[in-house]
């Protein structure tokens, strides 16, 4: 996937390479400045990221544990919904309530690893809408609420093309994709170290 992410009114190209098996890379900026580029790759295994602007052109190191849990689940091509219990998940329904006019079902999610995620799903179309939960960053909870709007049909399937994320007390940063292409043959090596050195992480 490829496209634009917006902060601050600045926007700048990104790109996402997700797989099947779990597995996810990305690389972009949060400004059109080379300096606060970003990487981060997650093979299955083992989750690797670089922040240029902290790097000091060191490239790529193992990620933070509970980085490494966000990009662990960022790599679920499925969602959290899909075979949830063969991923040692469950599922409540709180209710149905209305969302900005909207009604929409809330489904509560508990991940495998403890993780909560409420997921709000229109109540005709069944596509997801909302997402609210938190991550833990350094020790401590920082609430994320993700919105994805502008759902278009690829290879038949809906996707979101605007993705709109509030974390914590940052500003929101929308994605606006571009460009999405279905069952691609991805290299391996697109999710190792040498690939994210490659995109610019080492000097």
């Amino acid at each position: 996937m490829t496209g634009l992410s917006l902060r601050k009114k600045m926007g700048s190209p990104c790109a996402w390479w997700n797989c099947r098996s779990v597995r996810t890379s990305y690389d972009g900026a949060i400004s059109p400045s080379e300096e606060t580029r970003s990487s981060f790759a997650y093979d299955g295994d083992t989750a690797l990221a670089v922040f240029f602007f902290l790097s000091g052109g060191k490239g790529p190191s193992p990620a933070p544990a509970d980085f490494a849990r966000e990009l662990k689940e960022e790599a679920d091509i499925d969602g959290s919904l899909v075979s949830y219990r063969e991923k040692g998940s469950t599922i409540e329904l709180v209710g149905k309530e209305s969302l900005k006019g909207t009604a929409v079902y809330n489904l509560r999610i508990t991940l495998k690893e403890g993780q909560v995620r409420n997921i709000y799903l229109n109540a005709w179309s069944f596509l997801e809408v909302r997402e609210t939960g938190f991550f833990e960053r350094a020790g401590k909870k920082v609430n994320f609420v993700t919105v994805f709007r502008d759902y278009r049909p690829v290879q038949g399937i809906l996707f979101p093309f605007v993705i709109d994320q509030k974390t914590g007390d940052e500003e929101n940063q929308i994605t606006y994709l571009k460009k999405m292409d279905l069952n691609l043959p991805i290299a391996d090596s697109v999710f190792a170290m040498s690939a994210m050195q490659s995109r610019g992480g080492a000097k």
